[in-house]
């Protein structure tokens, strides 16, 4: 039986459309197996990198919870030290009463003279004087201690960031 032309070329088109329809449908498969490989590579790279952003978040929330314990620790120290100066400095201002006071300034006397009385050397400062100096000197350790402290919380922060890398 012989087939018309017409019936030859709809059954070498058909032919055609279904080569170029597997054509096509081995392409769009191959595609589609390249990008889940590449979905896939992704979603373990994601877990990789969220694993690993989860241990370095634990590493630095420890490393924030030891210089927050060096901190109070280094600021507790710090308060102990001030308040014992304080206590110093409050029981030598107590001493300090027993201490004949300057005694007030004549018109005969000029401010310019110098004299030789017995407030005037270090051991017998008149009251006055001393307790001025007493005050000085705690605020100077006061301030002393603070900039140990400071220094103390630099120095921990540095050497906790030093062991965190």
């Amino acid at each position: 039986m012989i087939l018309s032309r017409i019936q030859q070329a709809a059954i070498i088109g058909a032919g055609i459309v279904i080569a170029a329809l597997a054509i096509f449908a081995t392409i769009q498969t191959f595609r589609l197996n390249s990008t889940q490989r590449a979905l896939k590579d992704e979603r373990e790279i994601v877990t990789r990198m969220n694993a690993e952003s989860a241990a370095a978040n634990g590493r630095y929330r420890s490393l924030e919870q030891r210089h927050l314990q060096d901190t109070q620790r280094i600021e507790k120290d710090k308060a102990d030290e001030i308040a014992d100066m304080r206590a110093d400095r409050d029981a030598a201002l107590a001493e300090l009463r027993t201490r004949p006071r300057r005694p007030a300034a004549t018109a005969t006397q000029s401010a310019a003279a110098p004299q030789d009385g017995p407030g005037c050397t270090g051991a017998a400062l008149f009251a006055d004087d001393a307790a001025f100096l007493v005050g000085e000197a705690a605020r100077a350790d006061e301030i002393r201690t603070e900039v140990k402290a400071c220094y103390a919380q630099y120095d921990s922060l540095a050497q906790a960031l030093d062991t965190g890398r």
